[in-house]
């Protein structure tokens, strides 16, 4: 090379240089901007990550919050139900105690008595025989025993019910079954029978009495109400699937009735021992 040509090579050096440092100088600040960017997208991306771990927990809390709301007032339903249950199962029980009283006092009314040729009673005229002196007429005879399987036998039987002698009143039903099993009063007996026994805890006799009623007396006027306390006895004794079938059967084939009425409480007090 020649020594003249030393000046165009070392003026061709420095405007390449000059013009490599500004390129050098954009490559460096595109890098750092790009570097700023990607450090702020990662912050957006922690951010968002955070706001939405907040907001999840946050929403749990809330689902917790409304969760113990509801358990607090399934709590407080059921021990309204439970308390109304009670006040209602002491009510009936109150209402079922005085029409048992009242009809064994004048469900069945007893036939009127023969008068004699004076007009009294029987009744009016030994009241009036005791207030004789003694010696003036001949002592009546005692009166016979009321006979097994008539009507004075079962209204006999549903008087000592009313006053609570349910073993005495049992006996009384029991013998005017027997001597009278196919009577128009035979399924009324029997149901009441069941009764004496039901009050007594009897569970397992009193079943027995009201599941014949069911089954010898299908026509019965008491059918529906021996169902009822058959169910009733069902549950007594343990037999809670057993019990809600026979409840079920008597709210379906008696809508209206006031025993459907009292099988679908004593329904809801089995659903509600359930939980």
């Amino acid at each position: 090379m020649k020594r003249t040509d030393w000046p165009v090579v070392a003026v061709a050096l420095a405007l390449a240089f000059v013009l490599a440092a500004p390129a050098d100088a954009q490559r460096r600040r595109d890098r750092e901007v790009l570097e700023e960017l990607e450090t702020r997208v990662g912050v957006l991306e922690q951010q968002i990550r955070a706001d939405n771990v907040v907001a999840l927990i946050n929403a749990q809390d809330e689902l917790r919050r409304e969760i113990q709301a509801l358990r607090d007032a399934v709590e407080r339903l059921d021990e309204d139900l439970r308390r109304n249950a009670e006040l209602r199962r002491s009510q009936f029980a109150a209402l079922e105690e005085r029409l048992v009283a009242m009809e064994a006092r004048g469900f069945t009314p007893a036939p009127a008595g023969p008068q004699d040729v004076t007009g009294q009673a029987p009744g009016d005229a030994d009241d009036a025989a005791e207030d004789t002196v003694p010696g003036d007429q001949p002592t009546e005879a005692a009166e016979p025993a009321i006979e097994a399987g008539s009507q004075e036998n079962y209204e006999q039987a549903r008087e000592l019910l009313g006053q609570a002698q349910y073993q005495a009143a049992g006996a009384e039903f029991l013998r005017y079954l027997e001597a009278n099993p196919g009577g128009g009063l035979a399924a009324n007996a029997r149901y009441w029978l069941g009764e004496t026994f039901y009050v007594q805890g009897q569970y397992q006799e009193a079943g027995a009495e009201f599941a014949r009623v069911v089954s010898d007396y299908p026509d019965s006027n008491k059918l529906a109400d021996s169902l009822l306390k058959l169910g009733y006895t069902q549950d007594e004794l343990g037999d809670t699937e057993t019990a809600t079938a026979t409840l079920e059967r008597v709210r379906q084939d008696f809508a209206g009735a006031d025993a459907a009425n009292l099988a679908t409480i004593r329904l809801a007090q089995i659903e509600a021992r359930s939980r």
